[in-house]
């Protein structure tokens, strides 16, 4: 929330259920109460949301109102600001995927302190303080400003390829692609029965982050 400076809840604290005050019987007195384990969440205290998470939610208002956005030097209309943070998303995401791709190298050079092996899948159902994590390190990205991420990019091993799908719609991509060396197209992940043979199950780690995604998506 941009005006308490606190982060929303999406999940009741007590029984870690889903906030669903649509559901709480009718002649509830208040809509603060889970309706699950019937905890009141009016007197809980607030969590204050990482600076840059609120920095980079309060200009992508503004963009979305068509206020203007700019990116380090660059002006940017509403949808080249969000085409941009999507790209940067993107980035971090794959960077803190425990691979040692370019991408992971710079990512982990920039953000060291963002580690969060939840933030995958559909953004718009990670729990929010992944979410807010998420954001700051879009912020450190943006603070760097252009020339420095750029050296950081060139000495992490980045390359064409690795910006591919992006080139003209970001600005930032489009910039980097005329400096960064040509190099072998990124491996594409083989098909399933061909990693572990055909009809063999998918390990167990697949196995629960398919349902922790598939939780989060129906906001349990």
């Amino acid at each position: 929330c941009d005006c308490h400076g606190a982060l929303l809840r999406d999940r009741c604290p007590r029984c870690d259920g889903a906030l669903a005050p649509h559901l709480l019987p009718p002649g509830e007195p208040t809509l603060a109460r889970c309706d699950r384990c019937g905890a009141d969440l009016r007197g809980l205290p607030a969590v204050q949301p990482p600076p840059g998470a609120l920095v980079v939610q309060c200009r992508s208002a503004r963009a979305a109102r068509g206020e203007g956005a700019t990116w380090w030097d660059w002006s940017l209309e509403p949808g080249e600001w969000f085409a941009t943070l999507r790209f940067w998303l993107t980035f971090v995401r794959i960077g803190t995927g425990g691979n040692a791709s370019p991408i992971a190298t710079f990512t982990q050079t920039v953000v060291p302190t963002f580690h969060h092996a939840g933030a995958k899948g559909n953004f718009d159902y990670l729990p929010v303080s992944v979410r807010a994590q998420t954001l700051e390190a879009i912020a450190v990205l943006d603070d760097l400003g252009r020339d420095h991420a750029l050296a950081i990019a060139r000495s992490s091993g980045l390359h064409r390829e690795h910006l591919r799908g992006w080139l003209d719609a970001v600005a930032a991509a489009d910039a980097w692609s005329m400096v960064f060396p040509s190099g072998a197209p990124p491996q594409h992940r083989a098909k399933r029965h061909h990693r572990y043979g055909l009809g063999h199950p998918r390990p167990r780690n697949e196995v629960f982050a398919l349902y922790r995604r598939l939780l989060a998506s129906a906001g349990r």
